[in-house]
């Protein structure tokens, strides 16, 4: 994101909290926020609108509201998301799940031009069988591989999402939007997510993008835990659906949490390139198990060195961390941090007290 301006009166902008931009001159003339504010007002709860919002996502997600998608590394979120792009616009039906149809932008800091179209077209090869009609481009993209987005880029990405009416905006991957932000911190988590809040209020767009797992045996987590970092991540979306290994190969068991609609059984998806298709035989509660799972004496002082991943962090930051992505208590982190400490694994800084993991220089 855009680095700070060094001007006196520089102030944070409300598109993500880390740049800046200049407050007006006046003292006296009142800012437009200030001006209206009617979102104010109290108002009687029998006065609020009993219309809802469209469905984008039958029984899952509203116009102008957030999804996350939550799975482990390499489980095919971007496949998932483009699929669900491709089916929202054409009013195909996902995993079962009836969609809004509507124009979908696709904000992609990840694909090759070629990759993204052809990975588009193997997945509308997948889905216009037996009659059935789409196209691929009903989905617009915006190819955004090494780009830095400043406010005044995300103004123009609002503008484009405006004047093609889009219902859905997808943003893949949402790690590239971090910059130096650290994915732990809420503070700086719920700056990441005011960027979606501002697509969603000010377009009325739902949008949907993904969360990978922290590391550790996700079987033993409840599933809106499984993401790694902060759990803004979690806590900020209107929905969320986790995609976790099932002890089949190739399956994964969704689980829908849901804030505004009734309850989803979790059900199972079987990987068919290009896409997930439901297996209804499969039992969603039997997760794949992590070979570590068990007493938490089976984590090694190699796990715990490994969790700092060059970082430099304090002891109770490299605790926080260590508990968070793989789920051992705190005696466990203490009693492998003096064996991981003895062994020359990691080393505590001195000067400013932190423990950063110790590299190991080959010798003939």
């Amino acid at each position: 994101m855009a680095g700070k301006v060094d001007l006196p009166l520089a102030r944070r902008c409300g598109h993500c909290g880390t740049c800046t931009s200049i407050p007006s001159n006046s003292k006296d003339e009142p800012s437009k926020q200030e001006s209206d504010l009617e979102w104010l007002k109290p108002r009687p709860v029998s006065e609020l609108t009993t219309a809802q919002p469209d469905q984008i996502l039958r029984g899952m997600l509203y116009a102008a509201c957030k999804l996350v998608l939550m799975g482990s590394s390499k489980s095919y979120k971007t496949w998932t998301l483009m699929d669900v792009a491709f089916c929202v616009a054409n009013g195909l039906l996902w995993w079962g799940i009836h969609t809004k149809k509507c124009p979908v932008l696709y904000l992609d800091f990840e694909l090759l031009d070629f990759d993204f179209r052809w990975r588009m077209e193997q997945i509308a090869k997948a889905h216009l069988t037996e009659g059935r009609k789409g196209s691929i481009d009903a989905v617009k993209r915006i190819g955004l591989k090494g780009k830095t987005l400043r406010p005044a880029h995300w103004s123009v990405i609002h503008e484009h999402i405006k004047t093609a009416q889009a219902g859905l905006v997808v943003c893949d991957p949402t790690y590239k939007l971090l910059g130096d932000r650290d994915e732990n911190s809420s503070r700086d988590v719920a700056q990441l997510t005011s960027i979606f809040d501002r697509i969603t209020e000010q377009t009325l767009a739902a949008v949907i993008y993904a969360q990978h797992f922290s590391k550790g045996n996700q079987a033993a987590k409840e599933s809106i835990d499984r993401g790694a970092g902060s759990g803004v991540w979690a806590r900020d979306a209107d929905s969320i659906i986790t995609m976790t290994k099932h002890k089949e190969e190739e399956c994964l068991t969704v689980e829908p949490t849901l804030r505004s609609f009734p309850r989803i059984e979790p059900f199972v998806v079987r990987w068919r390139l290009p896409l997930f298709e439901r297996d209804k035989k499969l039992d969603p509660a039997d997760l794949k198990q992590s070979a570590r799972v068990g007493r938490e004496a089976t984590y090694s002082v190699e796990d715990l060195a490994d969790c700092l991943n060059g970082d430099d962090l304090s002891t109770e930051e490299f605790e926080k961390r260590f508990c968070t992505e793989t789920g051992a208590s705190a005696s466990t982190f203490h009693r492998l941090r003096r064996a991981a400490t003895e062994a020359g694994l990691i080393h505590k800084c001195v000067m400013d007290q932190k423990w950063e993991k110790v590299s190991k220089v080959k010798t003939r």
